[in-house]
């Protein structure tokens, strides 16, 4: 998602996931919107190809907006010029890291292939999204003559002071479908004060595991501080997560798709992979807070992953 372009030398950014509910009709009216975004890169992702065939090279931004224009102006109804252009700019971001990758010899990358049946909608600060002029919601531009989608105006605060982060600082959002958990949700891009930087020459070694996640070690002067992160809750919740689904899918599999039995499995299918979802983003959460807590308590400033020989 692109950032606000007002940033401060002392400031990084995040993502705030703030839970929305929406009305019955802008419900349905994002959900089809989705589906055109969906589309639009179905198109676009064609004409990449097609494009490569006939000249044997990548086109330019300007050239994909020709053919869509030209071809399936219908496309661009429904969705706001900002939007279309982060469509646009995802095409482009996709196509650039597999030249990069086949660059650096990884010669597994593939080129964007997926057709995809639903995108998440960008909304840049300003123009895709504002606030209302009482304050209490954040309207969503789909495209002029179009209703916009209104939301509940969320309370987001730094990670570190707590202090509240006022919405003239928001950068940009994104409006995403949770399929398992049936909710939507908005990533909101917001700036954070920056880490405190350490000193190079404290050099923290991270292993990573298999049954643990992360093993530091840093060097002081009378020894060596060791951080040892236990991974054996994430193990439990992926055991627990493989085993209740084997057990659904079995008894789905038995089921005729779209029955009354099929839906009301798969429905607590969904509600199981959303569960152990969360607890596996709170268990990496933990893990990398442990560990930045941990170099940032012994002043580290430079960090070494994986392989550590040879950095003494």
């Amino acid at each position: 998602m692109r950032r606000s372009t007002r940033t401060q030398d002392d400031e990084t950014w995040r993502v705030a996931v703030i839970p929305v509910r929406l009305s019955g009709a802008d419900h349905r009216r994002a959900h089809e919107a989705c589906h055109k975004a969906a589309l639009l890169w179905n198109f676009l992702l064609a004409e990449t190809r097609a494009y490569w065939d006939e000249h044997g090279s990548d086109p330019s931004d300007k050239e994909l907006r020709h053919r869509l224009y030209e071809k399936q102006p219908d496309l661009r109804d429904g969705l706001h010029a900002h939007t279309i252009q982060g469509v646009l700019d995802g095409m482009n971001d996709a196509v650039a890291t597999y030249r990069e990758n086949r660059r650096q010899g990884n010669m597994d990358a593939h080129a964007p292939h997926r057709a995809k049946n639903y995108r998440p909608l960008d909304f840049t600060a300003g123009y895709g999204w504002r606030p209302t002029n009482d304050g209490k919601h954040i309207a969503l531009s789909f495209g002029r003559n179009h209703k916009r989608i209104l939301a509940r105006m969320p309370n987001i605060s730094d990670s570190k002071t707590n202090a509240p982060v006022p919405v003239e600082r928001w950068g940009a959002m994104r409006l995403c479908w949770d399929r398992n958990k049936r909710q939507w949700s908005l990533h909101v891009s917001v700036p954070t004060s920056r880490p405190p930087q350490g000193d190079p020459s404290n050099v923290a070694a991270i292993d990573e595991g298999i049954i643990n996640p992360m093993a530091v070690a840093i060097e002081t002067d009378d020894a060596y501080e060791i951080l040892v992160v236990n991974g054996r809750h994430a193990r439990a919740v992926k055991h627990y997560r493989n085993t209740r689904i084997a057990s659904l899918q079995e008894k789905l599999s038995r089921c005729v798709k779209g029955s009354k039995r099929w839906r009301k499995l798969d429905a607590k299918r969904r509600r199981i992979e959303a569960k152990t979802s969360d607890a596996l983003r709170n268990a990496d959460h933990q893990t990398t807070r442990k560990v930045s807590d941990f170099i940032q308590e012994h002043d580290a400033g430079r960090i070494v992953a994986g392989d550590v020989r040879g950095i003494e």
